[in-house]
């Protein structure tokens, strides 16, 4: 008999008491059946340890850990934990606010079975705040693989719990999400996925439904203004163009999308901000202005804007 691949949950949980059960509950009652779902609790001050304990108990395929006392807090080292305790051919991150359909993980399993060459598989995501019932798609699957090339640092590419990736996939990688960074880490990551590979598919069958929670920095992060976006996202981004710079070069594709990606921020970015004039040497520096003249027109439309003219 064909043995079905096992396929890792991994969860970070801090202080998500009140939403936990919902969020195993789902994980529960997939109908797909070969899983384990590891937690990494980050040293939570609520009830979330005795509900932890409560499941794990109960199904022997709930495994749950606190986050060792060397590494770093956050939800990134917890992450990182998580895949490294995991054992699965495949892997999916969840959030511990958040809850999947029951067919989340079989549908983007028999995606992998039609085509055993991809290197991960989206669900669809839809926002909620108090019920499912009242949730709203948010995702644009429209089959455009190339849409991220014109991704200005803001947009949501998908979020963290849509991908199930192959493990093959996830070694490849240095480093999975970035312990040092502390703001858009999740953003950060993506990108270097997308930039490795949009080897995927979209199964709009296996569903997220991601929680408006009003503590989360998501949702905060999404309500910001572009000007605080951008202070907050650049230097993921500088990041991760320097350190492919420096391992493998930068290949056409990953041009053109940090192209646009920092010509966007120089059009709004405050002129008198040092952030501004590091982001327009660097991008002098690195050439990566859009066209010959591109780094002279920003700086005459900011001047201009500045001074009120237009």
């Amino acid at each position: 008999m064909h043995k079905e691949p096992l396929v890792s949950v991994l969860i970070p949980n801090y202080n998500k008491a009140s939403f936990l059960r919902e969020t195993l509950d789902s994980v529960l009652q997939q109908t797909y059946s070969n899983w384990e779902c590891i937690i990494v609790d980050d040293h939570s001050t609520d009830r979330s340890w005795e509900i932890l304990e409560e499941y794990s108990q109960e199904d022997s395929r709930f495994k749950i850990f606190r986050r060792p006392e060397g590494r770093r807090f956050g939800g990134n080292a917890a992450r990182n934990y998580a895949f490294e305790l995991s054992n699965g051919d495949y892997i999916n991150w969840l959030d511990s606010d958040d809850i999947i359909n029951d067919t989340f993980l079989s549908e983007k399993i028999l995606s992998f079975q039609k085509d055993q060459g991809l290197d991960y598989v989206l669900s669809d995501i839809f926002k909620f705040s108090k019920s499912v019932d009242n949730s709203y798609s948010i995702y644009d699957h429209n089959g455009d693989k190339m849409f991220f090339l014109n991704f200005g640092a803001t947009n949501n590419i998908f979020q963290t719990p849509m991908p199930l990736y192959t493990r093959k996939f996830l070694n490849s990688f240095d480093y999975l999400f970035d312990e040092e960074l502390i703001a858009v880490q999740d953003l950060e990551f993506h990108v270097r996925v997308l930039l490795k590979s949009l080897n995927y598919v979209v199964n709009p069958k296996s569903k997220i439904y991601w929680r408006l929670n009003e503590g989360s920095k998501t949702n905060s992060f999404m309500r910001d203004s572009y000007d605080q976006k951008y202070r907050k996202s650049y230097p993921a981004f500088k990041r991760i163009y320097l350190n492919i710079h420096r391992q493998i070069g930068i290949d056409e594709k990953a041009r053109l999308f940090f192209k646009n990606v920092f010509n966007d921020m120089l059009l709004i970015l405050p002129l008198k901000s040092p952030l501004f004039w590091e982001l327009y040497f660097f991008t002098i520096e690195h050439k990566l202005f859009k066209g010959q003249f591109q780094g002279v027109k920003i700086f005459g439309i900011r001047t201009l804007k500045y001074i009120k003219l237009i």
